[in-house]
């Protein structure tokens, strides 16, 4: 793809952005945002704008993390989500529910606190089996992660049972992702990950290259191949672990975006970074927008969205395989 054409898309993209807070169950014009009128005028600067940044983020933060994932672990299919940070949040915010504990901490609400809570031990557990075998490898992190992905899915089943069914409503919408935000609380407390994931994206460009290739490539070009993968592993499951606290687990962005873009624009790290959190913000700033918009005046989880879109590229990644 030459310049000229990556020009155009980008500034494509960046005209769809600006125009996704006009978009919803009415469409709110100029005029009206410049006039201030009512009604709209709010609508617009305190349900609408902070929504899609929001949206922006969160996406750009999940499209980078699966990129490092998959650089990291040399699998196109390798996510947070598939190594269990996604499951262990939804199990920390379903036990919340469940136990009706209702707090707020600083800005945080208990919900974000205990989903948070629960990434993180989702991370210590497979920690703890990569230390008991003393191994590394990815195929070692891997299985781990999915075995403790399986642990934290039976233990919602096992809550979601018990629960009575006003709980349950609320950790199933938790659970199906959502970016419902009401002004900008939310997204000054992602803003630090967010700046946390680019400098480790940015930072770890080159090991990244080079760990894609194979590990044997990258020990003898100097890269601590085990110790860099555990590290990036843990810092990267944190940011998303705040991510996921914050929006529920979305699933697919980290898995669609950084494949479409390796296809698109070379494997790169030092381009693919910034591509990520570009493409990965605006891809779920539409895919929240149609979600809102599809059956007005209700709304409809944007897990929903991207799990439609998500599920047969998958299964097109897994037939490649």
């Amino acid at each position: 793809m030459n310049d000229s054409m990556k020009k155009y898309i980008f500034i494509i993209f960046i005209l769809i952005f600006i125009l996704l807070p006009f978009i919803g169950a009415d469409f709110i014009g100029l005029d009206e945002i410049i006039n201030k009128v009512g009604e709209y005028s709010y609508i617009f600067w305190n349900l609408r704008v902070p929504r899609v940044i929001f949206a922006f983020l969160i996406g750009g933060i999940l499209t980078l993390s699966g990129l490092i994932f998959q650089s990291v672990f040399k699998n196109d299919l390798a996510t947070p989500f598939t190594l269990g940070v996604a499951s262990g949040a939804s199990f920390g915010a379903v036990l919340s529910i469940h136990l009706n504990i209702v707090f707020n901490f600083f800005i945080f609400h208990s919900r974000y606190v205990f989903a948070f809570i629960g990434a993180l031990i989702s991370v210590f557990l497979i920690l703890t089996i990569l230390k008991i075998k003393k191994d590394y490898s990815v195929s070692t992190i891997l299985l781990a992660g999915i075995a403790i992905n399986f642990l934290f899915s039976s233990l919602i089943l096992f809550f979601q049972y018990v629960m009575n069914n006003a709980k349950l409503g609320s950790a199933v919408r938790w659970m199906m992702g959502n970016i419902s935000i009401y002004e900008y609380r939310k997204i000054y407390m992602i803003i630090p990950f967010y700046l946390l994931i680019i400098a480790a994206g940015y930072i770890y460009r080159h090991q990244l290259d080079i760990m894609y290739l194979g590990d044997e490539l990258a020990i003898s070009k100097g890269v601590e191949v085990h110790n860099l993968r555990k590290k990036l592993f843990i810092f990267i499951s944190i940011i998303v672990a705040a991510a996921v606290s914050l929006s529920g687990p979305i699933g697919f962005v980290g898995l669609i975006i950084p494949h479409l873009l390796k296809l698109a624009f070379g494997r790169d790290h030092s381009k693919l970074v910034f591509y990520s959190l570009f493409f990965g913000g605006i891809f779920l700033a539409v895919t929240d927008t149609v979600a809102r918009t599809i059956i007005s005046p209700a709304e409809m989880p944007v897990g929903i969205i991207t799990a439609m879109l998500g599920v047969p590229f998958f299964l097109y990644l897994l037939m490649k395989r």
